[in-house]
This record gives C-alpha cells, structure tokens and sequence, in this order.
C-alpha cells in the first residue's frame, strides 16, 4: 500500500531534474529495464481507458492529460470510441517513449541533452 509518506507526484527517477517545472495530469504505466528502456507491456489499453476515465469522473480533460506508454505498444493499441476521440481531438495526449530521456523530455518539458564534462 502507499502511504502518505511513500506517495511521489512523478517517477522517482524525476529527483535528478530538481529545478526543472514538472508537468502535472500525466500518467505513466510500463517499466524501465536495466538499460533505460521501456519494454512491452501488457494491458496498455485498459491503463489508458482507466485514466481517462478517472480524469472525466475528477472534473473532466483539461487538453493537458494525457499517458506515458513504451513506444512498444504504440502499433498494437486499440482504444473504445469515446477515448480514441479524445486523442483525436487532443483532450487527451498519448506518449509513447522508448527509454527514460523520452520520459524527462514529456515530464519536465526539456530536452535531456548530453552530459557536460561534470555530469551535469
């Protein structure tokens, strides 16, 4: 269970962007392997479906909310009418990331970049 200690707003790998603006509404399913990247998941629809429609149920889209998926999945998603509508209209955003650079750049808004001689 999480608590109210252990809850986090972001991905916890978000901590070494602390300056930069996270964006809020948005949700991330999938895991990240050892080399940073997004693999396959399963169910990535019903994920999708279940945060759109918690959104509608909270107040509504916002044209900002949207899902993180691996980029895996992309080829293989089949969404109910009403949401696939929703991306269409762009009240609700899908991004699809192959390994976490693709993730910081949806969530902080920058461009992760390369590290300079000090690892910045």
């Amino acid at each position: 269970m999480v608590s109210k200690e252990t809850a986090r707003p972001w991905p916890s790998w978000l901590q070494f962007y602390p300056t930069s603006p996270k964006r809020q509404g948005i949700a991330i399913t999938g895991s990240v392997n050892q080399l940073c990247q997004f693999p396959a998941m399963g169910g990535a629809h019903d994920k999708i479906e279940g945060f759109y429609r918690s959104c509608v149920k909270l107040g509504g889209l916002s044209e900002t909310q949207g899902v993180v998926i691996p980029r895996a999945n992309e080829k293989n998603r089949v969404l109910r009418d009403e949401v696939a509508a929703a991306v269409a209209d762009g009240s609700l955003h899908i991004w699809s990331v192959t390994n976490v650079d693709d993730a910081v750049a949806v969530f902080t808004v920058l461009d992760t970049g390369q590290p300079d001689g000090n690892g910045q």
